[in-house]
């Protein structure tokens, strides 16, 4: 059909009503031969206001009946302006990315988020300061950092694990495709052990299970011969306790006191055999060197000795043991160093092209062959997959683009879905139109009027919820539309009564369900966690401006679509007959004039001809009226919510990141096997937990993340600390009560050389002073030449890299600077430990990490004891935020039940406003609470745990939950009769739009 010009619009719009009526009244007087008064009979008397005329008719509808065009496009002009200034204001001016980081998603007053940000905003304001200080950077030697990393990961195929001779093939050959290309050793990191030329240097060999099972050499006899011995538990015993001090010369004094000289050999001789087998771990052989099996038990034997397991241990899986020697999965790591040949730095611009100059090597020249190697057929007897981090970026582009076409889909699915409903395209696409401009909408609202400038990337989600929401309005109003046809003549007087019935009918409906939904989803402010809040708030927005522009651009778009659209216009010009088309008899009549022809002469309403009502108000009512239905369904509903009650109890907080890939993913699977598949190696890097001295805790004073998403407080420097003598003198000693500690083996992860892990700066400070002369009387720095001294310290080459890295880059490199100089004053002083079972990719359970913050807030406070009296106390944080992440574990256990149990009291509120029948309110919670309890048990089957998103659904559950049971009780208790009657009212009034909503509800995230 085609629509008239928008011109004359309104004048036509309006002689259409006025021929329509005429039209009817001729009609009635030719068929029915109704007494004219027999309309107004059933009407009475309404006093006119401000909102209604003295017929009962709403003015806002009568104005848009007399111009729909005209209405219908300001309207949409009006919306279309809001969201150009929402978009300019969150796009314009410097703000060129309006999403805010997601990385303050903690409770702000919770002192683990305290601590993080005391020592996180005094390392910023600190390096802030001190980049103001021109200094020089010192180049580094060629490929001698590392800069990148490329992961193989493995899985076997079959139960005989990864080590059998056709996969460990398998995997050699994938491997060696990129080693082989003579360009790999002008990108590779390079190993300055022995000298300082970069000629002389090698490329330092990949951590890879292939330099053991394709050694140069392997000797099964003396295997066999030291496995024996280690099998001795006395001598493993002995082994363990003298190793460090035999293989490293850690403790000899201790460790030796009562030990033989007898066994002191005999572990010394074990210690050597040991050494000539791992010798020629060196991966130079083209065939796997002996028998897997027994090359994998003798790994999984030494794996039980510190000293030794760092060469085996990263290899291996979790599960891999003496008793179980069988890996399912392995890992192989390469290390790209930088700066590479023509450049000195590794960051910065130069960083930048570097790292775009590796990710082309690798694109060019081997992504075709990766590709091929983590294919499914490439192996019959392992998965192979990969991560690299300089392609990273890639693949998320990708996923971007995947999403946003799988937002497309949805919304087309939903388009066509409407227009299927509805049997219109022109609603369709006003529909969503309406749908679509209603989050820029409310982006207004919550950015231009109530200044929330926080808008996280979780808020995104609300496209896919106003899908579902906003069409469900859309059939609500509809069928309110097609219902009014069958409502007497006392509705279908004339267009502006039918639409002011409609109008109330629907409105009133959709005022209490997104009433509902807005308040569920302002629950999510009962969590701290801001991102939360902020996701609630705009959700709540756009639900409310779905409603406004379906009560106002959808309703207009209804009445040009009657005018227009419902009964093709050029048939309503005069003399078109026998032009346009040959029989205007035979083209459909206007629904109003049907309404009325189809009136009963007393008034009674005509009979409904829709299936899905016919259904719902017959064989459904039908099921539902029969007493041994309701027994059955009862039966079944029970059966159903015992396991469902006793899973809920079982819903546990994440343990794990959060994913944001599907499992099949090849990116998720290689990070998933990589976070859950192997223990934390002495390769990989653990949690960095530091202790530092100079700092008092921030205050939250004045800090609101929804109206200023970038100020979470000030530093704030203890202003009586220095780093006197005595100060000096404690710290060293808190650094060597780490490096001498037997107690914290099971805290602190151990280097290869034995040692545990920490970064002090004591120990090069005191060597620097003990050689340039700056020590006092005490051996140390004088308080007034602290600064002085530090700023030539913090420009020496450090002793602990061998890239020619600065002192200052070196303690300034694990997230926070360790030495807070500001360029003129030093400020604070850190130390860092290296956690032994906590690293910074996984998020075990809040049980777990808390047992070793409980551990390390310990030796915090023996830190005290040491060190408080001179340098005040010690603040203990890690940078990672896992232990942020554990209090956020319980904060989603609290926050579900509390937005759940708010959630419910105002849909019973709502329900009780609504039905006004305190009975229906209480049977209707229950209803609620039955579906809450299933959501959340069937989740709880299906393995998942409660994380971010899934708190923030069941904080909602309870407003969507009650949607469908207020219109079905609204509906009930609205509507006069009997019971049977009332019900089978109810069922033909909301049947049709609630399964419509239902199945909407369903597809809109379904390619997610």
């Amino acid at each position: 059909s085609r629509s008239r010009p928008s011109v004359t619009c309104c004048l036509a719009g309006k002689m259409d009503k006025e021929k329509e009526v005429d039209g009817a009244d001729q009609t009635n007087q030719d068929h029915m031969k109704e007494p004219e008064s027999s309309f107004s009979s059933s009407e009475q008397p309404v006093e006119k206001n401000f909102f209604t005329d003295d017929e009962g008719r709403l003015v806002f509808v009568n104005r848009i009946v007399r111009c729909p065009c005209i209405s219908l496009f300001l309207a949409i002009i009006l919306a279309l302006g809001v969201s150009i200034i929402a978009l300019a204001v969150a796009f314009g001016g410097s703000n060129k990315n309006p999403f805010t980081d997601d990385q303050a998603q903690f409770a702000l007053n919770d002192i683990r988020s305290i601590k993080y940000d005391t020592l996180r905003l005094a390392s910023e304001a600190v390096s802030a300061d001190r980049n103001k200080v021109v200094v020089a950077k010192t180049p580094l030697k060629t490929q001698s950092t590392s800069v990148g990393i490329f992961y193989w990961i493995y899985e076997a195929k079959t139960s005989q694990g990864i080590f059998t001779k056709d996969a460990l093939m398998d995997i050699y050959n994938a491997e060696t495709e990129i080693m082989n290309d003579n360009l790999y050793k002008n990108y590779c990191l390079r190993e300055y052990d022995n000298t300082t030329v970069y000629e002389e240097t090698e490329c330092a060999r990949p951590l890879s299970a292939t330099v053991i099972f394709f050694a140069e050499k392997w000797d099964s006899v003396l295997v066999k011969n030291v496995t024996a011995r280690l099998k001795d538990s006395r001598l493993a015993e002995l082994y363990k306790r003298i190793a460090p001090c035999l293989e490293f010369g850690i403790n000899c004094a201790i460790v030796l006191k009562d030990v033989s000289s007898t066994d002191e050999a005999e572990v010394r001789k074990l210690s050597n055999d040991l050494t000539s087998i791992m010798r020629w771990w060196n991966g130079k052989n083209k065939q796997v060197v002996g028998d897997p099996k027994e090359i994998a038990e003798f790994c999984a034997l030494i794996r039980q000795f510190p000293t030794r397991s760092p060469f085996v241990d990263f290899y291996f899986d979790a599960n891999f043991t003496l008793a179980n020697p069988t890996s399912m999965y392995s890992r192989s790591l390469y290390r790209f160093g930088g700066p590479l040949k023509g450049y000195k730095l590794v960051d910065g611009k130069e960083g930048d092209e570097q790292d775009s100059e590796l990710k082309k090597w690798i694109i060019d020249n081997h992504l075709k062959s990766i590709d091929k190697a983590t294919s499914s057929g490439y192996s019959k007897f392992v998965n192979v997959f990969y991560f690299m981090s300089a392609l990273i970026f890639d693949v998320l582009i990708r996923i971007i683009l995947y999403d946003a076409m799988n937002a497309i889909i949805s919304i087309l699915l939903v388009f066509f879905y409407i227009w299927y409903m509805v049997g219109s395209g022109f609603l369709a696409v006003i529909g969503m139109v309406e749908i679509l401009l209603s989050l820029p909408t409310a982006w207004f609202f919550v950015r231009c009027i109530f200044q929330i400038k926080y808008f996280g990337g979780l808020n995104m989600l609300c496209i896919f919820i106003v899908c579902a929401i906003g069409a469900d309005d859309i059939f609500v109003f509809m069928d309110a539309y097609n219902q009014s046809k069958v409502k007497g003549r006392h509705v279908n007087k004339d267009m502006a009564t039918r639409m002011s019935w409609v109008y109330r009918k629907s409105g009133l409906a959709m005022l209490i369900t997104s009433a509902t939904t807005c308040a569920a989803f302002l629950c999510c402010l009962s969590s701290p966690i801001a991102g939360t809040q902020s996701f609630g708030i705009f959700a709540a927005f756009v639900i409310l401006a779905d409603y406004l522009y379906v009560m106002s651009i959808f309703c207009t778009a209804v009445v040009v679509y009657h005018d227009y659209f419902e009964k093709p216009p050029l048939c309503q010009l005069p003399g078109c007959c026998g032009c346009c088309v040959k029989d205007c008899s035979r083209i459909e009549t206007s629904s109003t004039v049907l309404a009325r022809q189809n009136s009963h002469e007393d008034g009674r309403e005509s009979e409904a001809e829709d299936k899905i009502t016919v259904f719902f108000s017959t064989t459904f009512a039908n099921l539902i009226l029969d007493y041994r239905s309701r027994i059955a369904i009862a039966l079944v509903l029970i059966g159903w919510l015992i396991p469902a009650v006793i899973y809920t109890t079982k819903l546990t907080p994440t343990t794990k990141t959060e994913q944001f890939l599907k499992d099949s993913h090849p990116l998720q699977k290689s990070i998933t096997i990589l976070n859950e598949k192997f223990p934390t190696s002495t390769q990989d890097r653990g949690l960095d937990v530091f202790y530092a001295w100079g700092l008092e805790d921030i205050s939250r004073s004045g800090v609101n993340q929804l109206l200023d998403d970038k100020f979470l407080g000030e530093a704030k420097f203890a202003p009586s600390w220095t780093f006197t003598p005595a100060c000096q003198q404690k710290i060293f000693e808190v650094c060597q009560r780490v490096l001498q500690s037997q107690d914290l083996s099971d805290l602190i992860k151990l280097k290869d050389d034995g040692t545990p892990s920490h970064r002090c700066f004591l120990y090069e400070w005191k060597d620097v002073i003990d050689k340039e002369g700056w020590k006092n009387s005490q051996g140390w720095v004088d308080t007034n030449q602290v600064d002085e001294k530090m700023q030539k310290f913090l420009a020496m080459p450090t002793k602990k890299s061998k890239s020619n890295q600065l002192v200052l880059d070196y303690y300034n490199e694990l997230g926070a600077d360790q030495l807070g100089f500001d360029g003129k004053k030093l400020k604070y002083v850190a130390i860092s430990v290296e956690a032994k079972h906590l690293d910074r990719w996984n998020n075990p359970s809040e049980a777990y990490t808390r047992k070793y913050y409980d551990w390390f807030n310990n030796l915090g406070d023996e830190f005290n004891k040491i060190a408080e009296a001179e340098c005040g106390k010690v603040t203990m944080t890690d940078m990672d935020q896992k232990f942020i992440f554990m209090n956020n574990q319980m904060i989603y256990r609290t926050s579900a039940i509390q937005g759940a149990g708010i959630g419910v009291v105002i849909a019973f509120g709502v329900l009780v406003l609504a039905t006004r029948s305190l009975l229906i309110s209480v049977l209707s919670c229950l209803s609620i609470l039955a579906t809450i309890v299933s959501v959340i048990g069937l989740t709880t089957m299906m393995g998942w745990q409660l994380g971010t998103i899934q708190a923030i659904l069941f904080s909602i559950l309870a407003g969507f939950s009650v949607d469908y049971v207020v219109h079905l009780a609204h509906s009930y208790a609205t509507c006069s009769g009997t019971r049977e009657e009332r019900i089978r009212k109810a069922f033909a009034e909301m049947g049709s739009p609630v399964l419509s909503g239902v199945f909407l509800h369903l597809c809109s995230p379904c390619h997610r």
